[in-house]
């Protein structure tokens, strides 16, 4: 199997540069990194029903995710679950803690410009895809990055409230062309979580995708959560 989204995204981070930020601009972003819902880093996983949702599909299976690099679906009549996969793996792996994704960029930052909505823009120093971060509130508020022949842009517009830390449930993508700047297509996103034995887990995501091809609605929904312990289901 070809590596997945998590470990293209802890290999890019691990070969990136390391390039001392300014000390103020880094405990910034400390803050708004600290603020971030996740699991401990001993979690073992869980396992859920499956519900996906697609156009004229209707489709019940099973999810089975001791960690992001090791989820396993069961859901039959998809025979592409690359999509699937790369959304399952990406919602999971914003919930691990970051010992365990090894995702974060481990690289200094500065400050950019003040956006009176979406805070202050933070650039990583030495990056090769031109990242950056805004904070507003001690919260992660937009996303930025260039790869390949496209730029993209996330607003993050909404956050539920977990254990004394947040976790984004509302926001939109934007992905315009490197070279002369046309736009390619619009994400929407609509995650929610719930409480299961101490932690919260995944509920659903709903995702509209809008380019010159029309307009796209899919949605993930998990019920029956059952944590795992040990590699086994726990009582």
């Amino acid at each position: 199997m070809s590596a997945g989204f998590v470990d293209h995204a802890a290999r890019e981070a691990a070969l990136a540069e390391v390039i001392p930020g300014d000390p103020r601009a880094d405990a910034l972003l400390s803050e708004a990194r600290d603020a971030i819902y996740h699991w401990p880093p001993d979690f073992a996983g869980f396992t859920a029903r499956l519900r996906y949702q697609d156009g004229n599909f209707d489709l019940h299976g099973a999810l089975d995710c001791p960690s992001s690099r090791g989820l396993r679906i069961d859901l039959v009549g998809l025979e592409d679950q690359r999509w699937l996969r790369f959304q399952l793996e990406e919602l999971v792996s914003h919930r691990e803690a970051p010992s365990v994704s090894k995702m974060a960029s481990r690289s200094g930052c500065f400050f950019g410009d003040w956006d009176p909505v979406y805070g202050r823009r933070l650039d990583f120093r030495g990056d090769k895809m031109a990242s950056f971060y805004r904070v507003k509130d001690a919260k992660l508020c937009q996303i930025g990055r260039s790869y390949k022949n496209q730029s993209f842009v996330i607003n993050i517009d909404g956050h539920q409230r977990c254990q004394e830390r947040w976790a984004a449930i509302f926001y939109s993508a934007y992905y315009w062309e490197r070279d002369g700047g046309g736009l390619l297509k619009a994400e929407t996103y609509h995650d929610s979580y719930e409480e299961v034995g101490g932690v919260y887990l995944p509920l659903q995501r709903r995702v509209s995708e809008a380019s010159a091809g029309g307009l796209r609605c899919r949605q993930i929904q998990l019920s029956d959560h059952r944590l795992l312990s040990n590699g086994n289901v726990s009582s």
